[in-house]
């Protein structure tokens, strides 16, 4: 009876020392805010343009495509080609080879989301799941290319070779995490097919969902980073600038990365925070993956493999082609000349796309009810 009333007063204490330094966190940014208002109010500017026009331009259409993709029968025939990779390297059932393509060319978190659903359906096993996420999670060629090669480098070689290394390196993560594992077919019974109407509407809804998750994590972190960088306690601790950039890209890689020095490291650098996603890409994942019971340990330490691993291919691909830092040239106002083009248009589609859903909802309810009904 003492040793659970000790373990009860320990775990009292600790509950309220955590509660004492969560309060003083809310009460200390709630003063910041109020500080740095006008620099808060350019960084929030900045990190909703790049929500607006490059996040969700490069994202919200793979999402839609890729749900959609899983919810039909499309998935059937498009990917037939990629059944032997999907089976003999992976080691999964070749039906779910529209989830490894899809991710590593949308992007980030469309393999998550798209594994998440695979669990709420209970068409795969956690254990599946949980190899699933190690190579089903790296950058896409959109955001790679739109949001860092060319502004960055003023042109797409340098995004295209990133893509590479990444996707190479998670054949490879795939590969040997895979060996000898059984692979585990989807029963029929477990495929649940939408019509090409439900499908859709389906895709839409459940993008606009993830999409939204996304871009409030980026905003939110655009708030930490901006306080961060306005307080003189950040100052104190990282004096130097490009560490202070480096700390603020390690959070936010979109957010931060523009502001790092280019030098020898900095495309080693750029490599390894594109492949860990940064800290806001890690809660997202986080939040995807909440109450689903999946384990994200194997996953945290193949990033870091993940990321080693890119460095060194993609430094093979520099020395064999021959590319210096020095022959880029940095076109820092890309985004500035092209962003209300590029943003009016996103912005339009996704209007479109979410008037045709919900017309499309009505009318599936009001079938059903008719149905219902009779």
């Amino acid at each position: 009876m003492k040793q659970k009333k000790k373990s009860y007063l320990i775990k009292l204490t600790k509950n309220k020392i955590i509660l004492f330094f969560v309060c003083i966190l809310v009460l200390s940014t709630i003063f910041s805010l109020l500080i740095s208002s006008n620099y808060l109010i350019n960084d929030l500017k900045q990190s909703i343009e790049n929500c607006l026009y490059i996040i969700i331009p490069a994202l919200f259409p793979f999402m839609i495509l890729s749900n959609f993709i899983m919810n039909t029968k499309v998935n059937k025939i498009i990917f037939l080609p990629f059944y032997p990779i999907t089976k003999y390297i992976f080691r999964i059932d070749p039906k779910l080879s529209y989830v490894i393509i899809l991710s590593m060319i949308g992007g980030y978190p469309i393999g998550a989301k798209l594994i998440r659903n695979l669990i709420d359906n209970k068409t795969i096993s956690l254990k599946t799941a949980n190899r699933m996420i190690c190579f089903c999670y790296h950058s896409g060629p959109s955001f790679l290319i739109g949001a860092l090669s060319i502004p960055i480098f003023g042109n797409i070689y340098i995004g295209l070779i990133i893509f590479l290394s990444h996707t190479i390196a998670s054949f490879i993560i795939g590969f040997l995490i895979s060996l000898f594992k059984k692979i585990e077919y989807i029963k029929q019974e477990n495929i649940k097919e939408l019509s090409f109407s439900e499908g859709f509407v389906s895709s839409v809804h459940t993008s606009i969902k993830t999409i939204s998750i996304t871009c409030g994590f980026i905003i939110t972190f655009a708030i930490i980073i901006s306080i961060l960088n306005n307080s003189d306690i950040i100052n104190f601790l990282i004096p130097i600038d490009w560490i202070k950039n480096l700390f603020t890209s390690f959070l936010e890689v979109s957010f931060g990365i523009n502001n790092l020095f280019i030098n020898k490291l900095f495309i080693p650098i750029l490599v390894f925070l594109t492949s860990i996603g940064g800290i806001c890409l890690l809660f997202q994942i986080y939040a995807i993956f909440i109450n689903s019971l999946i384990s994200l340990k194997l996953f945290f330490i193949t990033r870091l493999f993940h990321g080693i691993l890119s460095i060194f291919i993609t430094n093979l691909f520099i020395n064999n082609l021959n590319i210096t830092i020095e022959t880029f040239n940095n076109y820092n106002n890309y985004l500035n000349t092209s962003s209300s083009t590029y943003g009016s248009i996103s912005l339009i589609i996704l209007s479109i796309f979410f008037l045709l859903s919900i017309y499309k909802d009505d009318i599936i309810i009001k079938k059903k009810f008719y149905k219902r009904n009779k």
